[in-house]
Order: C-alpha cells, then structure tokens, then sequence
C-alpha cells in the first residue's frame, strides 16, 4: 500500500494519530534533530545549571543520528524535571528514553564485528593520552571491581571491555568514570539490552569510517 493510500485509509476511519506517527516518519533527521534540540532546550529551562547550547545541539544530532525520535523524545523531556533534581547526563537521557523504544532486533553478531572493527581506532586513541602499561593497570582494577569473573577472558576481551566502556563514559579522563561506567554496563547486560551496547559502537564507526 502506497503512503498515499495508507492516508486516506486512515483518514476514512479517523485515524488521525496513525497519519500523525506516519507523517513523522517520514520526515528527515534534520527535521527530528530540530525538534530534538527545542525539547531539549525547553527541558534545560526547568533545571538551574544545564548543558551549554553547543552541547544540546550536539546531543541532538546524536539522539536523531540514531534513530530517536522527536515526539518521543519530546514526551519523556517534559515528564524528566518530575523525576530528576539535576539535568541529566546524555546517558541518563538516552536510558530515560530507551524502555519506549519500539522493540528492534539486535544481532549479537553485529555487536561483535562493530567492537572488532572499533577495538584498534579505540585503542590508539587512548595510547595518545596514555600507554600500554596505563591501560594494563586499567584493566587489572576493571576486572577486579567490575567483572571478577571474567578474569580469564583473553587480553584483548579485557582490554575492548575497558575500551568501549571508556567510548560510553564520552571518554573520562579518570580511571574512576570508567569504573563507574562498567558497573552501569553490567546493569544493561542484566536487562539484556543490547541496544545500550550497540548504538555507542554504531555512532563511533560512523564518525570515524571504521
């Protein structure tokens, strides 16, 4: 059934929210990163400190770049300063949104070819900050206040795990966040949320044309 017709269906029968969830869909990134940052910038208005306006245009085109979008996000930022003292954290954000998210079928296999072909672009960015014992001792403290059973995992698991961990913490520059980041990542593996994994992963690719 063609767009068209799938309107005037809907029309027929007064369906008028179906035409309004279709028409949205049919709209450009650039229309729901637009709308992203004005919910955004409305949510900001109702916390005392909030992200500079460089940063929730940013977080916008990140929200729009995979694939939220801009009536539910507008839905969850007006129900946020309810729940929240603080402004969240695009994180916070993104997990605040995630459970309305229609239900997409995640390959674990695309999870695996996206950290293999993330793994050697991640670490050579944290080798221009740092060096191999730096990330050596990084991993130690991770496996140990982390993941203690996965201690026999092979160097290279030990060392995407800290990496990508490191990618989802907006790369922290102290050993701590990336702690703390882990332990938020073993909540998500509990949920079996293998969006919480991927998109981080997905967004880091396509920056970098990995």
């Amino acid at each position: 059934m063609s767009i068209k017709s799938t309107v005037d269906f809907n029309t027929h029968w007064g369906d008028t929210e179906s035409n309004k969830r279709l028409a949205n869909s049919e709209k450009g990134q650039g229309f729901h990163e637009a709308e992203i940052e004005n919910s955004l910038k409305a949510m900001a208005l109702r916390f005392e400190r909030s992200p500079s306006p460089s940063t929730i245009k940013l977080w916008a085109s990140d929200l729009a770049e995979l694939g939220y979008k801009c009536d539910l996000v507008g839905q969850v930022c007006k129900t946020i300063p309810y729940k929240m003292d603080k402004h969240p954290t695009l994180n916070e954000l993104m997990a605040l949104i995630r459970p309305y998210l229609p239900k997409e079928a995640v390959s674990l296999d695309e999870l695996t070819d996206l950290s293999n072909r993330c793994f050697d672009h991640l670490k050579a960015k944290f080798m221009a900050i740092g060096d191999q014992p730096a990330l050596d001792n990084m991993v130690g403290n991770y496996v140990r206040l982390v993941v203690p059973d996965c201690e026999h995992f092979s160097i290279k698991n030990k060392e995407l795990m800290v990496l990508c961990d490191w990618l989802r913490s907006y790369f922290k520059t102290t050993p701590q966040g990336i702690i703390d980041q882990g332990r938020i990542s073993n909540d998500a593996f509990q949920r079996k949320d293998l969006e919480y994994f991927l998109n981080p992963l997905k967004r880091y690719a396509k920056e970098n044309k990995l």
